[in-house]
């Protein structure tokens, strides 16, 4: 069961149709009218995408995983890159999670498998295989009891005892793995696996030995030889095809009990838009995202260019994301959290456009254009830790250059702040998501930068009016251990269109290949040259595209009588084109010279002697590789070429 449909408040609903693999592949509406259609590649960046209406659930959307406006993927429990194909940060759950690569999404095979949690290499096939474990061994046992021979029969009811156990470990694993309560099995695994095996099962006393050997056969599957064992294709795993993606027992809605809830959006007008009545949301997490494995707390994201200084080409849309989250350790839930991002003098202020906003499980939509933006959401809370009911006053607006953001915690019977201290919009962080928040925008860059310029770009993060925390610092909560420029979102802009020639050919060449050669270079402060497209006149004519490649050199067949031309055009690794040169570059003839065997450009003897040898080895004619020489039009120099020939020098 996954998504299905969508609809927005006073709009008609959209319906989601998917590829084998749950990627959205079609989004229709009221008849049946196609308004989105997409195709991805292996590991999901986009080769189609067809829109008419915004539509968020693009790879893995069947699974209500997210796509936002920077390109990364929300797979709850942490963020995914299309774009190299791997995860931003490292598996919270370590090497539980079946991979010895923490950063590699499903086992690099995503043609059998996916990760729509952000903790699963691949779905275990545990409930089927305990299943023919149990019966595997039932059998063996009931057969070893009938041998009557106790050398066969004891090892055989031993073997089948033991397929047994094994088989309902399968099947215990299994559940905590998959089952409704596998959050709370997550959360428990770095406190023990002794007690979160009591508190679920109520066991005590003598059984507790039985829990003692369950944890021995958990150790063992997920030791490094186990691990190491799926990596190189032992039969582990299952595929998608083979295994379903369990969804929760319930809906979960705001304000339940449940650590798995269905994410909330609302519009400007505070209503709440239905995402769908029921998705999988397991649960939906804004974890540590970007190019390290960081647990700061607070960053800030741009786009991913070309190259360690990532390079875009001029007049770039950039989309900033900027995360904030109050830590594990925190006393208190964050009533109020102030965002302020100077935008840099590189920037277009003029193009400014907040796109998303979300906190917890709460996504808020920005309306398409919008400069600022004010909302009120209505929050009502409940876990294990906090049940409250508060207003979320939300604010956001560029003035001077600096992009302004507040989230204000409001009690909605007094109008002000919420005397109680356990009462605030962002809990502390649990590994459910609660705990984080982001804001999003785009905006472009200035036209006419210099060639290589860096933008950098630095949001300042302040929970309750307490430490500002810049997002580029190398420890958030101590300022004074200085800054890392990892952190500062850089992108560098480029451009300058590169240069490239062909290098010069002769006037005529006789044999009919001939290689052409060419080079190129971009400017210093440049992305560099990507590849070389080559172009080819014949006699004249329009120019037309011969070779795209990053090589600098290629053999070209011509026709005999022939005259041709060539150019280069150079492209940057950020898309940058030269421009098409207003003369011609390198020029060359293959001429129709008959009876020019050797292709030396003129007839003589040596051309007689080539012909003669090839005759008098085939016994009729020789083939050689100079066409252009052949007298007769037959392809060939034979006796006809040689006697031409003769001819020609007793003339």
């Amino acid at each position: 069961m996954g998504l299905v449909s969508r609809k927005a408040v006073g709009g008609a609903a959209s319906y989601y149709t998917f590829d084998p693999m749950g990627n959205t592949s079609e989004v229709t509406g009221p008849g049946a009218a196609l308004q989105n259609r997409y195709a991805y590649r292996p590991f999901g960046s986009t080769l189609l995408n067809g829109e008419t209406s915004c539509n968020p659930f693009l790879f893995m959307g069947e699974l209500g995983v997210m796509a936002d406006p920077a390109g990364l993927h929300h797979v709850r429990a942490r963020h995914y890159d299309a774009r190299p194909g791997r995860f931003t940060s490292m598996d919270p759950i370590g090497f539980l999670g079946g991979d010895v690569n923490l950063y590699r999404y499903a086992l690099n095979s995503p043609l059998d498998g996916f990760d729509p949690t952000g903790l699963d290499s691949r779905r275990k096939c545990g409930l089927g295989q305990g299943l023919v474990n149990i019966t595997s061994g039932t059998v063996k046992m009931v057969g070893g009891a009938y041998t009557s021979a106790a050398l066969i029969g004891i090892p055989i009811c031993a073997w089948g005892a033991a397929d047994a156990l094994w088989g309902t470990f399968q099947i215990c694993t299994h559940y905590m793995h998959h089952g409704p309560n596998r959050a709370r099995w997550m959360r428990r695994l770095d406190g023990g696996w002794i007690s979160a095996v009591l508190r679920e099962a109520g066991v005590s006393g003598k059984k507790v030995w039985w829990v003692e050997l369950a944890l021995l056969l958990e150790t063992v599957t997920t030791s490094p030889f186990a691990i190491g064992l799926s990596a190189v294709g032992v039969n582990v795993y299952c595929s998608y095809n083979q295994q379903g993606v369990p969804a929760p027992s319930a809906c979960g809605t705001r304000g339940s009990s449940s650590s798995f809830r269905t994410p909330q959006v609302f519009d400007s007008t505070r209503q709440a838009l239905s995402i769908s009545d029921c998705m999988p949301f397991t649960p939906l997490i804004y974890g540590e995202a970007g190019l390290a494995a960081s647990h700061d707390p607070n960053q800030k994201l741009g786009p991913a260019g070309y190259g360690d200084r990532n390079f875009l080409p001029e007049g770039s849309i950039i989309n900033y994301h900027i995360d904030f989250e109050n830590l594990e350790s925190a006393s208190a839930p964050a009533q109020v959290v102030t965002i302020r991002d100077e935008i840099s003098s590189y920037l277009d202020p003029s193009t400014f456009e907040l796109t998303w906003i979300g906190f917890g499980d709460v996504l808020v939509p920005v309306p398409s254009g919008s400069r600022s933006f004010e909302t009120v959401v209505e929050y009502p809370y409940k876990d294990d830790d906090h049940d409250f009911v508060i207003e979320v006053q939300i604010e956001a607006w560029l003035e001077d250059g600096v992009l302004h953001v507040n989230f204000l915690s409001i009690d909605p019977e007094t109008g002000l702040p919420p005397q109680d201290v356990g009462a605030g919009f962002l809990p502390p962080e649990n590994g459910t998501g609660r705990g984080q928040g982001f804001i999003s925008y785009m905006i472009q860059t200035k036209a006419d930068l210099p060639a290589g310029t860096e933008i950098r770009n630095i949001a300042t993060v302040q929970f309750d009016f307490g430490l500002e925390i810049d997002t580029n610092q190398v420890d958030p909560q101590d300022p004074s251990q200085g800054t890392d420029p990892e952190k500062e979102a850089l992108v560098s802009i480029d451009g300058i269109a590169p240069t490239s020639r062909v290098s010069a050919l002769p006037e005529k060449l006789s044999p009919r290949e001939f290689r052409v050669s060419w080079s190129g270079e971009d400017d210093e402060q440049g992305s560099g040259v990507g590849v070389y497209e080559i172009h080819v006149s014949v006699n004249g004519g329009p120019y037309t595209l011969w070779l795209r490649t990053s090589e600098t050199s290629a053999v070209f067949t011509g026709d005999c009588g022939d005259r041709y031309t060539f150019y280069s055009l150079a492209v940057d690794n950020v898309g940058n084109v030269q421009e098409a040169p207003a003369e011609e570059v390198a020029s060359i003839e293959v001429p129709i010279l008959p009876g020019d065997a050797d292709g030396s450009g003129e007839v003589n003897l040596a051309d007689l002697i080539l012909v003669l040898q090839g005759v008098s080895s085939t016994g009729d004619a020789y083939l050689g590789a100079n066409v252009c020489a052949d007298v007769d039009g037959d392809g060939r120099l034979g006796t006809v070429e040689a006697v031409y020939i003769l001819q020609f020098l007793s003339e």
